[in-house]
């Protein structure tokens, strides 16, 4: 049982059953060859397109609905070269992804993950203290993508600088060490003998040299300073 239409000589269509060995209806192209006398034929199977999907029904029962649109679908129109209509993924479902520029990185991803996309970030380089962990771009910018699209962020970082060594220059000496890379000084004195060389030094420096710091980083430095000699009184 099918239905079919001419194709110049060729007779394209379809015939379903049942496969009692499968348990299952199927539907298949075939088109068949006419001589020009109209007597003759032979006949080759005809495949569907690679997406078209097989009508299946376990039970052996397919409705004629469901057997017309088929062949229609995927013997009739694709022999004449008409448009196919094939059932495939569901178009992804397009929200909006925020403007996240100029936020914190923590804020950005929070607002960007709740939306519903996966959030990735690298870095550049800049010379703003106030631009930095600051969001400087976003690709993609604000726009409609699917859900579950990775959204990259570049935050600014300020360029790094190496601490350098400060124990046994004098304080003065040490604060301009430090002043010219941008870092600051957080000096606290320590007693020492008097006559000791550690007088008027730098004794310990924290973080320890050579460590990459962001201008404007804290460093901790202790400076000896001899105890005043005791002062005698005569009567």
């Amino acid at each position: 049982m099918g239905r079919s239409d001419e194709v110049g000589t060729v007779i394209t269509g379809a015939f379903f059953g049942y496969s009692e060995t499968e348990q299952r209806t199927y539907v298949q192209c075939e088109k068949w060859s006419i001589d020009t006398d109209g007597k003759s034929m032979g006949t080759d199977a005809l495949p569907p397109p690679p997406d078209a999907q097989e009508v299946e029904s376990p039970s052996g029962h397919l409705s004629p609905n469901d057997v017309r649109s088929w062949i229609v679908t995927h013997c009739l129109e694709a022999a004449s070269g008409a448009p196919t209509t094939t059932t495939g993924p569901p178009e992804p479902h397009l929200i909006d992804v925020p403007d996240v520029k100029n936020k914190s990185l923590a804020d950005a991803t929070t607002l960007l993950e709740q939306a519903g996309f996966n959030v990735t970030h690298d870095t550049q380089i800049v010379a703003d203290p106030a631009l930095a962990n600051i969001v400087v771009q976003q690709n993609p910018a604000a726009g409609k993508y699917a859900r579950g699209s990775t959204v990259t962020l570049t935050v600014g970082a300020l360029a790094t600088v190496k601490m350098p060594p400060v124990v046994g220059l004098t304080e003065a000496a040490a604060r301009k060490s430090l002043t010219n890379l941008g870092l600051l000084a957080d000096v606290t004195f320590v007693t020492v003998a008097v006559g000791s060389t550690d007088d008027g030094h730098v004794i310990t420096q924290s973080p320890p040299e050579n460590t990459d710091l962001e201008p404007g980083t804290t460093v901790r430095i202790k400076v000896g300073k001899a105890a005043p000699l005791p002062t005698t009184t005569t009567t």
